[in-house]
């Protein structure tokens, strides 16, 4: 039982890393990279710029992942079953995550300065482009809903299993449903509204708090006090 809450430990300290390193590439790429890259009028201008969001993107996702193993490992000792599942639905993210982002790349090809597209105009390649722009982000609503799914799942069996305090817990199944809400609401209406947006940002504080728990605090109960 020691080496399990040795282990344990050990996991805790990697997810709570993972959570810091995603959410603050999150934050970088969407406050100081990512406005003004995707407008193809002035694609040319801004394309390193568009590069580097769409690698910080990749690595942020990469880190998803194997922020979702962490929690499996962690979540595991309470319910491998439901863990698993859980796990399942936030690699899903992940992946997709990295899917969105190959679609995205495609206006470096399409509107590449040398680029030789005889079959089109300049005008049908930028409709191309604004395509898979689009495209990609109407994947990332998909993910929101996958994440939500995953993280609430995840969440609960944190919460059988009294790893962290009660506060903790409830304020991420209020980040994680909003997502879930989010998603859904994106896709199943036309034009939501533009304040839908808020609901993104007290999660944003919420897994960067929580990273922070996770690195400073870790468990608040081990295997073997809930065992006993």
């Amino acid at each position: 039982m020691d080496d399990l809450n040795k282990n344990l430990k050990t996991y805790v300290m990697y997810l709570g890393l993972a959570y810091l390193t995603y959410t603050f590439i999150g934050l970088v790429n969407t406050f100081f990279l990512k406005p003004g890259i995707y407008n193809v009028e002035t694609f040319i201008d801004t394309v390193d710029r568009f590069r580097i969001a769409q690698a910080m993107d990749l690595i942020m996702y990469c880190v998803v992942i194997a922020a979702s193993w962490a929690s499996y490992l962690v979540a595991r000792v309470v319910n491998k079953e439901i863990a698993l599942l859980a796990f399942l639905f936030r690699f899903g993210e992940g992946l997709l995550g990295c899917v969105a982002g190959m679609v995205v790349l495609m206006p470096l090809i399409l509107l590449k300065a040398d680029a030789a597209w005889p079959a089109f105009d300049t005008d049908q390649l930028r409709a191309l482009a604004v395509m898979f722009m689009r495209l990609g982000s109407a994947m990332w609503n998909i993910l929101f809903v996958l994440m939500g799914i995953g993280a609430l799942i995840f969440l609960y069996l944190f919460y059988v299993s009294k790893y962290f305090p009660k506060w903790l817990i409830f304020w991420g199944l209020f980040t994680y449903g909003s997502m879930i809400i989010f998603g859904l609401t994106k896709i199943v209406v036309s034009n939501p509204p533009e304040q839908m947006k808020l609901l993104m940002y007290p999660g944003a504080l919420f897994e960067l708090v929580f990273g922070c728990w996770l690195l400073v605090k870790g468990l608040s109960k081990s295997p073997l006090e809930k065992m006993n």
